[in-house]
C-alpha cells in the first residue's frame, strides 16, 4: 500500500517511516521500507527519500544521520530531517539548534557532503522556542522548514511577536480557511508575514485568505 502511494503519488520526495525517540526503531522501518520499495517499483525512481532523526540524545541522532549517509539501504536519502521532538527546552539554544550548529561546523559534515553532494537539510515543526526559526535560518545547509505556529497562534488571537507559544487547534484541519473570522485572519496573515521575514522567506507563497 505504501509502496503504491509513493510510486503513484508523482512527488520527487517521499519521507521514510520513523517513530518518535526511536532511533533503531525508526532505522529498521527505513531499512524495511526501501528493501519494499525496491522490490515493488525497481530502482529507477523519479523520486528521493529523505530520512527523520530521531533518538534521545546526541549520540543517538549521530547514529540516524550517519545511517543516512553511509548505509547502502538509504543510498537514495537525499535530505535529513531533524523534527521538533528534538528539542527539551522552551528557550533559546534548543538541542536542535545546537546539534546542528555542531556538526554543520564538523569534519564529519564535510565527509558527509563529500559522499552525498546534494544533501540536504529540512526542519520538520517549529518549537515552543517561537523564534527558533531565526536561528534556524543562519545555517546555509538548511534547505527549508515546515511549522503551522504562525497560523494556530493567529487562529487564537495571539500576536506571533509576543513570542508566545501554544500548540495546533484540535480541530485544526478541518477548519475551513473561507469561516475564519476578519479579526483573526488579519492576524493569521500578518503572522506568517513576520515568520517568513524571520525565516529569510523570499518565495511566492499565498496567504491562507487567498487558499
Amino acid at each position: 500500500m505504501i509502496a503504491d502511494l509513493a510510486v503513484r503519488s508523482q512527488a520527487n520526495e517521499i519521507v521514510m517511516p520513523d517513530f518518535m525517540g526511536e532511533c533503531d526503531t525508526t532505522l529498521t522501518a527505513g531499512t524495511e521500507f526501501t528493501t519494499f520499495l525496491d522490490a515493488y517499483s525497481g530502482p529507477d525512481r523519479p523520486f528521493t527519500l529523505a530520512g527523520v532523526v530521531q533518538g534521545k540524545g546526541f549520540a543517538e541522532w549521530m547514529k540516524c544521520v550517519a545511517a543516512y549517509v553511509h548505509w547502502p539501504v538509504f543510498v537514495d536519502v537525499q535530505t535529513i530531517m531533524f523534527p521538533r521532538c528534538m528539542n527539551r527546552s522552551e528557550h533559546e539554544h534548543t538541542d536542535r539548534t545546537q546539534f546542528m550548529k555542531g556538526i554543520f561546523k564538523s569534519h564529519l559534515w564535510q565527509e558527509y557532503m563529500k559522499l552525498k553532494p546534494n544533501l540536504k537539510v529540512h526542519c520538520l515543526g517549529a518549537s515552543p522556542w517561537v523564534r527558533e526559526v531565526e536561528t534556524i535560518a543562519s545555517f546555509p545547509e538548511v534547505r527549508s522548514m515546515d511549522t503551522s505556529l504562525p497560523v494556530a497562534l493567529g487562529l487564537d488571537g495571539i500576536d506571533i511577536k509576543r513570542d508566545i507559544y501554544c500548540g495546533r487547534q484540535t480541530d485544526f484541519f478541518d477548519i475551513n480557511p473561507a469561516n475564519i473570522p476578519p479579526g483573526l485572519l488579519e492576524i493569521v496573515n500578518d503572522n506568517c508575514r513576520v515568520f517568513r521575514e524571520w525565516a529569510r522567506d523570499t518565495s511566492e507563497t499565498a496567504s491562507p485568505s487567498e487558499v
